[in-house]
Order: C-alpha cells, then sequence, then structure tokens
C-alpha cells in the first residue's frame, strides 16, 4: 500500500466537512457567501481528490484526515 497526499484548498476543507456533517449545498453556500454551484464544485473536487462520491467514505476519510490537522497540511490517503 502507497500512502499519497491530498492537498485540499481551505474552501474545499469546510465544504467537505459541512457536507459530511449534514448540510445542504444551499447551507453550506450561505454561511460561505458562495454560490451553491461553486459549492457543488468545490465537492466535486474533493470527491474526486479522495477517489470516491460516498458520503459514508467521505466521512470516515475526514474523520481519519482531517481532525487535529491544520488545513495546511496534506492529507494522506492508503491505496
Amino acid at each position: 500500500m502507497i500512502a499519497k497526499a491530498i492537498y485540499l484548498s481551505p474552501q474545499q476543507t469546510t465544504v467537505l466537512t459541512q457536507r459530511t456533517n449534514g448540510k445542504c449545498f444551499k447551507e453550506i453556500a450561505f454561511k460561505m457567501k458562495l454560490s451553491p454551484k461553486t459549492v457543488e464544485f468545490h465537492w466535486g473536487k474533493c470527491c474526486e481528490k479522495i477517489g470516491t462520491h460516498d458520503v459514508a467514505l467521505l466521512t470516515r476519510w475526514v474523520i481519519a484526515n482531517l481532525e487535529n490537522q491544520t488545513r495546511t497540511e496534506p492529507h494522506h490517503v492508503i491505496d
């Protein structure tokens, strides 16, 4: 297994954590002062970088990789 670094922008990190916490695109967009389409774009990029659209797997990934880390650190995934 090889670990690869995944870099998420601060906006992507926010969208990912909010979405995996059950927020809809419109709620996230309102809080971030973005359009829902922009939030959907960031969500798509997160899914693409992590390699899944499954919300349950993304939630596990968030728990494993984003808790207790700064946003500027690379996040790792095992292939």
